[in-house]
């Protein structure tokens, strides 16, 4: 109840969903392109406890919103990779949900991508050092915006239906 905006809650409740019960989660835009077995055994993936993506870099969508965001988050943090929550793959039980969880309600009064979205997500992962429990792949596997014919098991629409559209920052719910 002391989160402001309904994108945050949806964000906090995926985590919440993700530490109780494991699995998948993708957001309603995305669309899965081959089977989810091959993309685990095509990356060794069984020996992580979470699987991000790293955000969409395909050239044709430069103008694109995320483009944008991603400027300032680089600028602003010093990173250059860009972590994506649109599908992450998660065990159960998994403490990393904890911590991040615990964090995002201490700055909960900020804007969604810097508080319970990826924005936040990118800065902790880069902080907090969990390089043995959490596989980053690259964009083109799990995020791209287009078919990649051998490389994608999902594609990502970025609908971002929760944009505040009479807002010079949409992005900020």
């Amino acid at each position: 109840e002391s989160i402001d905006k309904i994108i945050k809650k949806c964000d906090a409740a995926r985590y919440f969903i993700l530490h109780k019960y494991g699995g998948i989660y993708a957001d309603l835009d995305t669309v899965c392109i081959q089977p989810i077995d091959k993309l685990i055994n095509d990356f060794s993936l069984e020996s992580f406890d979470i699987i991000f993506s790293e955000e969409t870099q395909d050239s044709n969508r430069e103008k694109h919103w995320k483009a944008n965001i991603k400027k300032l988050v680089f600028q602003k943090y010093s990173i250059s990779q860009f972590v994506g929550n649109a599908i992450i793959i998660s065990k159960p039980s998994v403490n990393f949900w904890i911590d991040f969880l615990r964090e995002c309600f201490q700055i909960s009064y900020k804007p969604v991508l810097e508080s319970f979205s990826t924005w936040h997500l990118t800065k902790f992962l880069n902080t907090k050092g969990v390089d043995n429990e959490v596989k980053i792949l690259n964009w083109k596997h799990m995020l791209s915006t287009k078919i990649l014919p051998e490389k994608s098991y999902f594609m990502h629409h970025y609908d971002a239906t929760w944009f505040n559209l009479k807002s010079l920052r949409p992005w900020e719910g």
